[in-house]
């Protein structure tokens, strides 16, 4: 086995310091674990990823380790020792890289320099040579090496599928760690951080993560499946004179069980890592500390926004970041105001009892249009902002008389202007509980939105079903749309000239 020592480009104390960010120690397998996922995003040449952490703890911190495992492409030679230059990364050169999830550069160097100080890679992407670099950041820090050292070393019995039974992947040996890695806190954080991974992705299948043997399965947050409030939203931002646009996909929900304010949240992802957990600036005042009522609340958001170099979190002082805290909370208000009436002084426990629930889920579903698809929720935010911003728009002379034509049950000519009322059931209350809803969309046209929910709902749906069939239908109609005339044209005609023309239309037959 022939030997290379090989210099990094930065200073030796550099690694130390790249060590001595706040990375926590499950954030710094993490970015290992990120590591193994590019290499099998950017390949695409294995159905199934495997990933093994085996952790070996120890009182004495010199005589434990850490040993990440995947069986994915391996690394070539240049790459393997590329590793060690700090802010290097080929990834951001690649096809893939709106998909990867590191670029920076620094994940590698952070993660290492972060968990210990001996550190060993060996990789291939052959069945027939292996690729190992060793360096003590310790030793390099303190002048009693110089380099790094890279070695080349065929198969033999004793190499041979070092990679999770493959002849293809990478293992890292971290020893010499600076602190305990609590097995606890990695089983608790790895479903979490890889949820998306865990389950069959876009990139194909379920990605099999184990610690210790123990395989890491997605996560269950005890949902109440009817109360999932999925969101989908843009925010937009200028930064350096240059327009940016961000987007944040996911769902928010409620929990049968009650949490900890500790772990009160919504998880923020970026392209499925998970970056900053138990996020509850989305929904609180600035400033304002979580509150219990909030603790049956869970969602997951993966937004596209560019996180801090060590993917500790998102750059909250950036002004995207600023962008994504207002949008979202535009875009939670509905769910946050049913919390704040629903769960008041935590009166409520979901799991007490069954009618409690059914009833709680019930009421939530239906202030909150639960049942309407995306589309139809977007259609009818705009319908909402039309009633909000729409006035009536026809202009009747109040010096002539008016005069009144009737075509059909809903449609008709005052003066020479004719008229179309249409009604549309939506299925979502009103403000104030109303049945209907008065909406002039144009000089020709009046919308009539009507509550199909409401105690009313139904018998006003079958009128309209049977307009133009049954008297009473006719008669129900019309006495809206005489409304209806009453608020459109208040503004343009007396008191009495409504009055009177309510009543022509009341008593006059269809023609």
């Amino acid at each position: 086995m022939s030997k290379e020592v090989y210099i990094p480009e930065l200073d030796m104390s550099a690694f130390k310091k790249v060590g001595s960010t706040n990375l926590t120690n499950w954030q710094a397998v993490n970015e290992l674990i990120a590591n193994s996922i590019d290499s099998w995003i950017l390949n695409n040449d294995r159905d199934k990823l495997e990933i093994s952490i085996d952790l070996n703890s120890a009182i004495d911190l010199s005589e434990s380790e850490i040993i990440v495992t995947d069986n994915a492409s391996g690394m070539s030679k240049e790459d393997i020792i590329r590793c060690f230059n700090l802010f290097y990364s080929h990834k951001s050169k690649e096809k893939m890289s709106d998909k990867i999830l590191g670029f920076f550069g620094f994940g590698f160097k952070g993660a290492t320099s972060k968990l210990g100080n001996d550190i060993t890679i060996i990789s291939s992407q052959s069945t027939k040579t292996y690729h190992q670099i060793k360096a003590n950041y310790k030793l390099l820090e303190d002048g009693k090496e110089k380099g790094i050292t890279y070695a080349e070393f065929k198969h033999d019995s004793k190499s041979r599928k070092l990679f999770n039974g493959g002849y293809k992947g990478t293992k890292i040996i971290i020893k010499d760690l600076n602190t305990p890695v609590a097995e606890e806190v990695l089983l608790y954080y790895l479903p979490i951080s890889w949820k998306k991974y865990l389950n069959i992705n876009e990139f194909g299948s379920p990605v099999h993560i184990t610690l210790n043997n123990t395989k890491i399965i997605p996560p269950s947050f005890n949902l109440i499946d009817e109360t999932v409030y999925d969101l989908n939203y843009e925010f937009s931002w200028k930064e350096n004179g240059i327009n940016h646009t961000g987007k944040a996909k996911g769902y928010v929900g409620l929990r049968f069980d009650s949490m900890s304010m500790s772990t009160q949240g919504i998880n923020l992802y970026r392209r499925g890592q998970l970056i900053k957990p138990f996020e509850h600036s989305l929904y609180m005042a600035k400033g304002v500390a979580k509150h219990n009522d909030f603790n049956y609340l869970v969602g997951e958001l993966d937004v596209e926004l560019s996180a801090t170099t060590t993917k500790t979190g998102f750059n909250v002082d950036s002004p995207g970041w600023e962008s994504f805290i207002a949008s979202s909370k535009k875009e939670l208000k509905p769910v946050v105001d049913q919390i704040k009436n629903k769960l008041k002084n935590r009166g409520l426990e979901l799991s007490s009892s069954r009618e409690k629930k059914e009833s709680f889920i019930a009421s939530y579903r239906k202030d909150l249009s639960l049942d309407l698809s995306p589309k139809q929720k977007n259609e009818l935010k705009k319908l909402k902002q039309k009633i909000k911003n729409d006035v009536p728009k026809v202009v009747i002379n109040e010096d002539k008389d008016v005069s009144l034509i009737v075509y059909d049950w809903n449609s008709f000519k005052i003066n020479k202007q004719k008229i179309f009322i249409d009604f549309k059931s939506i299925p979502q209350r009103l403000e104030g509980n109303k049945l209907y809803e008065v909406i002039q969309i144009a000089d020709s046209k009046i919308n009539i939105i009507y509550d199909k929910n409401h105690e009313l709902g139904e018998v006003l749906a079958k009128a309209v079903k049977n307009a133009n069939k049954n008297d009473y239908a006719i008669l129900i109609l019309r006495s809206i749309i005489c409304d209806a005339i009453r608020q459109t044209y208040r503004s343009n005609l007396s008191p009495k000239k409504l009055v009177d023309l309510q009543n022509q239309l009341m008593g006059h037959p269809l023609d």
